[in-house]
């Protein structure tokens, strides 16, 4: 006899009518597929020889079907023997993810030992569009990296700009001790040139280990502060006195380092400072007065200093002479050549800072795809010289998970999946439809006589118009890559185009990088021109998506599709 069960924990019922909706579940970005949720809902009859059993049964029901993150299975089959249709472990993932029983009803009861009932589960599963098209494959610890820039530019013309977003990974990996703050270091961006990566990063770990929210600062400097300074500031002042003829000199600030640079490398830079603004040379005769250095001991890797010295004001006849006592205003400060300074996502002395996504390159990925290029990831300090970043392989799709500590990997990201052309410039979001009209021709007339029947006649042939509408929007650098519109969908040997409305906005810069967010929507409007049978010689079909790879055209199967009065 057939089979058609559904368990759930150790309760299993035959079910007698079930619907399952599915739904995708993308990352904050939009475009990041994370996973897709289930929905079943079952109603059925479940019946037992005697009350004593009838009771046992709703004691198992109150046991198993409202305790959420037990192993469910669908199974049917025309015979004894039944297939696996749908079924999840939920060992390692946590309930936000399911299975999520739902309410449990007895709509029915007849003579204390039968029951009609209805019930529903939700559970959500990680996702990834490969070929396999597996919903239990994972290859990737990372679901998605949403990022969003602010930028604000002062009146002098620099730039601060802060950085934020969220990463998501899933719980087997929270399982496997890799919570997201494992992977903050995909979260930083390289540092800009001239800019310098302020203190405060910020990495907030959800409760149950798989989301981090993260956010940091970085702003631009008129001269870099020598490597490896990482804070601080410095002043030079010169006051003339004694009617011009005597200048006095002063040198002050602070400069911070991370706990790894010695105190000895900051007193390095400070001196060659002191250098580079006090003008020793032949033409001023510098009397030093006092030198002031204090240290931060338990406390930031800091040292404040302060030097002072004076000399006689004028040079021949002119005390203002730029030769003498302002000589060194203006000069580059040593080791300032514009290199970025930061601080990694771990501490550190601000080097090797360039994992995650250069901004102004967005990527496409479905899950799948790790956030990288091709290249490799350098390592964070005190945590092994490099790192690996999940990919896919080409050859078998498996996982190759690594993080801080592991060897370095090639990151050639395959996905067969998406198309060449959203790897080049990613579709934000692409929506086309068809509409079709089928006017059968038919006319009623209504005879005079009481009683009398009225006639049906075709009067002419069926006419079908085609209406084919849709939108696109594209991140690219130009318009030539942004978004086309596609040509209607059928060509002028079977439909003729009566109008064409094509419609384009203004493209939207994103964030800080060179690429704009185009759109353009298209309305067409279509009548067809050839013999019309029945339905399936218009080929109704799906229209196609740029962001998949080329493949056969979804047309539907003609008994699947309305008959036209008349047809058969």
């Amino acid at each position: 006899m057939p089979v058609r069960t559904i368990t759930y924990g150790g309760f299993t019922f035959d079910f007698n009518r079930m619907t399952v909706d599915q739904q995708p579940r993308y990352g904050d970005n939009g475009i990041d597929q994370t996973g897709i949720a289930y929905t079943f809902n079952v109603e059925g009859f479940l019946t037992a020889a005697t009350t004593t059993a009838f009771l046992d049964i709703l004691t198992k029901i109150q046991c198993y079907l409202n305790k959420p993150r037990l192993a469910f299975a669908v199974r049917w089959g025309e015979t004894t023997a039944a297939d696996t249709w749908f079924s999840v472990d939920p060992s390692g993932d946590d309930i936000a993810w399911g299975p999520l029983p739902g309410e449990f009803k007895m709509q029915e009861i007849f003579a204390g030992r039968a029951i009609r009932y209805s019930w529903s589960l939700k559970v959500e599963l990680k996702r990834c569009w490969d070929n396999s098209c597996s919903p239990f494959q994972r290859p990737s610890d990372v679901l998605s990296i949403s990022r969003k820039y602010e930028h604000q530019v002062g009146p002098d013309g620099l730039t601060a700009r802060t950085v934020s977003g969220r990463l998501e990974v899933t719980a087997n990996s929270v399982q496997a001790g890799k919570t997201a703050d494992y992977y903050r270091y995909l979260c930083m961006l390289p540092v800009p040139a001239y800019f310098q990566r302020d203190a405060g990063l910020s990495f907030s770990t959800s409760a149950d280990g798989r989301f981090m929210d993260f956010s940091y600062s970085e702003t631009e400097k008129n001269w870099t502060l020598p490597a490896p300074i990482t804070s601080g500031s410095a002043r030079f002042r010169v006051a003339i006195s004694q009617m011009g003829a005597r200048a006095d000199y002063t040198l002050s600030g602070t400069f911070n380092a991370p706990v790894s640079v010695s105190k000895s490398q900051i007193l390095d830079q400070i001196l060659q400072l002191l250098q580079n603004r006090f003008p020793l040379n032949d033409a001023v005769g510098l009397v030093p007065t006092e030198r002031s250095l204090e240290e931060d001991i338990y406390g930031s890797n800091s040292i404040t200093f302060s030097f002072s010295a004076w000399s006689a004001a004028g040079a021949g006849a002119d005390p203002l002479s730029p030769q003498a006592v302002y000589a060194t205003f203006g000069n580059r400060p040593p080791n300032s050549n514009g290199a970025a300074q930061g601080v990694g996502a771990y501490g550190g002395d601000g080097q090797n800072v360039t994992s995650g996504v250069v901004a102004g390159a967005p990527a496409p990925y479905d899950s799948c795809v790790p956030p990288g290029t091709n290249g490799t990831q350098p390592g964070q300090p005190g945590l092994g010289p490099t790192v690996t970043i999940p990919v896919i392989t080409a050859n078998n799709g498996q996982n190759n998970t690594g993080g801080p500590g592991g060897n370095t990997t090639d990151i050639s990201v395959v996905n067969t999946g998406i198309s060449d052309d959203h790897k080049a410039a990613p579709y934000v979001a692409y929506y086309e439809e068809l509409s079709f009209e089928i006017d059968n021709g038919y006319a009623v007339f209504y005879p005079k006589v009481a009683g009398a029947a009225p006639v049906v006649q075709r009067t002419r042939e069926p006419k079908v118009m085609i209406i084919q509408c849709g939108y696109a929007q594209r991140d690219a650098l130009t318009a030539l890559d942004g978004p086309v519109m596609p040509p209607p969908f059928y060509d002028n040997t079977k439909a003729i185009l009566h109008r064409a409305s094509p419609n384009t906005s203004t493209p939207v810069p994103v964030g800080a990088s060179p690429y704009n967010r185009y759109k353009i929507s298209w309305n067409y409007l279509m009548e067809w021109k050839l013999p019309l049978i029945n339905t399936a010689d218009i080929g109704i079909a799906y229209p196609d998506d740029p962001r998949r790879p080329p493949g056969a055209v979804n047309v539907i199967v003609s008994t699947n599709l309305p008959a036209l009065l008349g047809e058969g």
